[in-house]
């Protein structure tokens, strides 16, 4: 049993709320950030055709085509 409090992880930028995340396959981890910088994502749905919708706060909606890596 280790006697050291737990950290939490430390985020190598404030965390903002104004960026959605994408994870690669292999675990690489990239974000994006929102088109409008006052935003924040509230939602996420994909579309049929396999776009994705971001619901952001203050009633604007965002699309992002989505690029499939791997299988």
């Amino acid at each position: 049993m280790h006697s050291r409090p737990l950290r939490p992880h430390r985020p190598p930028h404030p965390v903002d709320g104004r960026r959605i995340g994408s994870v690669t396959p292999d675990g690489k981890i990239t974000e994006h950030p929102l088109a409008v910088p006052d935003r924040e994502p509230h939602g996420l749905v994909f579309g049929p055709d396999g776009t994705l919708y971001v619901a952001e706060e203050r009633g604007g909606v965002s699309r992002w085509e989505v690029r499939r890596t791997g299988r």
